[in-house]
């Protein structure tokens, strides 16, 4: 009998061959000592279980019952202390939250197991809670509101606007049919584009709950947005709107077939989201404004996109030689490579002087790279590091998340200095944390919520 730890990633990583995958949820395996660790990554940086079957007790015959869960949200300053920790209740055996805690004013809100609550930041009091479906698929913030996805790819889909105050439901929105596809993007002016499962690329407003516009395009694209557009790939094509009036601007032909959008430094960036011999395996960079192709990025094997800083753009391969490279945003021409494995679902932090990555398969490293050749500065080994990717507490200082990978050991957030790579402090946390921290403005540190795995077996 295997115990199927379900663990939630940050990213969103499409797999070799893999042709519509957003779809259904993708599974990456990674295998320790003890135990078989099962992600699910949905698009757009979010989590849900493998299957019902799976996070459900007892879904397969002689499974013992399963362990008592726990869950916090805790405040930890840019010195190493620990402000407050605060339990969070946990339902059953339900997949915990892989998102980022959305913090307003004098509140934070936290998803987990889904149910939403509004914690009070100065002293970690627990002000409200809401449930309203199964599991929270994404929080957007809009002034004193809060948007909740809830039960995505379902028949009982909504987006529920919360006051961050009080928790009160200010709106609620149903979506039509088997809910959405794929990832979701706030536009700059207050909107968020989805894809409805019928294949209807639409904008709704976080204010309100009012839909500006909705577009069928045939197929069910990832929407991106960039400035005031609103992008969607669709059959070779990638299409901008605007974001306001669904009016269409552009379109550029000659990407992949199944084309993959993402944005960063000022650019779309359009990979295939199928993978394997004999697709397309170029990084294909479009500016936005102009909507035209700015330039081609193909190393011959498939282009991972990982961040963008002042320094320039990473991008990553993971073929039999897997490299990381900066790119000039400006050319698509490498700065630099190095052979090295960018950790999976873990984007660097991309300064003027440094990039800070976590590489290796098994055992991982957080490595400080010099952004104007790649050469390594300083390196710390990090154990089995699964969720959490490298973030400025504040300028000098990076924090990750170490975890040694073995029984009973506990994970730890880590603070090194920039300047040297010297160990800051280190803060041991009461669970696996499963998504990534909160930077609380003003330098005044971060917000983490370590949970407890939900745990189901099979004969």
């Amino acid at each position: 009998m295997a115990i199927l730890w379900l663990a939630s990633l940050a990213g969103n990583r499409r797999g070799p061959d893999c042709v519509k995958c957003a779809m259904r949820p993708r599974i990456a395996l990674a295998l320790s000592a003890a135990a078989l660790t099962v992600a699910v990554p949905l698009a757009g940086g979010l989590t849900a279980p493998a299957s019902a079957a799976a996070a459900r007790p007892g879904a397969a015959p002689n499974c013992p019952p399963p362990a008592a869960r726990h869950a916090w949200a805790v405040s930890v300053s840019v010195t190493g202390r620990v402000r407050w920790r605060t339990p969070l209740p946990v339902r059953g055996n339900a997949v915990g939250s892989a998102i980022a805690p959305v913090t307003a004013g004098p509140v934070a809100v936290l998803a987990q197991d889904g149910t939403v609550y509004g914690v009070r930041l100065a002293d970690g009091r627990r002000l409200w809670a809401w449930q309203g479906g199964q599991l929270v698929y994404g929080m957007w913030r809009s002034g004193g509101l809060v948007v909740v996805l809830t039960d995505q790819v379902s028949d009982h889909a909504r987006l529920t606007a919360l006051a961050t105050a009080t928790g009160a439901v200010r709106w609620t929105l149903r979506l039509p049919g088997q809910g959405l596809y794929g990832g979701q993007a706030a536009t700059a002016d207050g909107g968020l584009a989805i894809t409805r499962a019928d294949g209807t690329l639409q904008v709704v407003n976080l204010a309100d709950g009012a839909v500006r516009w909705a577009r069928r395009t045939g197929t069910m694209p990832v929407p991106a947005v960039a400035g005031g557009l609103v992008l969607a790939g669709v059959n070779g094509t990638v299409a901008a709107f605007d974001a306001r009036t669904g009016a269409p601007r552009w379109v550029v032909r000659g990407v992949p077939g199944q084309p993959s959008l993402q944005t960063a430094g000022g650019l779309v960036l359009v990979t295939s989201a199928a993978q394997g011999p004999g697709l397309p395996t170029a990084l294909t960079a479009i500016a936005p404004s102009a909507g035209r192709v700015a330039w081609r990025f193909d190393p011959g094997s498939p282009v991972t996109v990982l961040a963008a800083g002042p320094a320039g753009l990473t991008v990553a391969t993971y073929a039999a030689d897997p490299r990381l490279y900066l790119l000039d945003p400006a050319t698509g021409r490498p700065r630099w490579h190095a052979h090295a494995a960018a950790g999976l679902g873990q984007p660097p932090v991309v300064t003027g002087a440094d990039v800070i990555v976590i590489e290796g398969t098994s055992q991982l490293r957080l490595t400080d790279r010099d952004a104007t050749d790649g050469r390594v500065r300083w390196q710390h080994p990090l154990g089995l590091v699964e969720a959490m990717g490298p973030v400025l507490a504040e300028p000098g200082l990076t924090v990750t998340l170490t975890n040694p990978g073995r029984p009973g050991q506990p994970s730890y957030l880590a603070a090194y200095r920039v300047a040297g790579g010297g160990p800051a402090w280190r803060v041991v946390m009461p669970a696996y944390v499963p998504g990534p921290p909160a930077v609380l403005p003003g330098g005044a540190g971060l917000l983490v919520q370590p949970a407890d795995p939900g745990n189901a077996c099979e004969a």
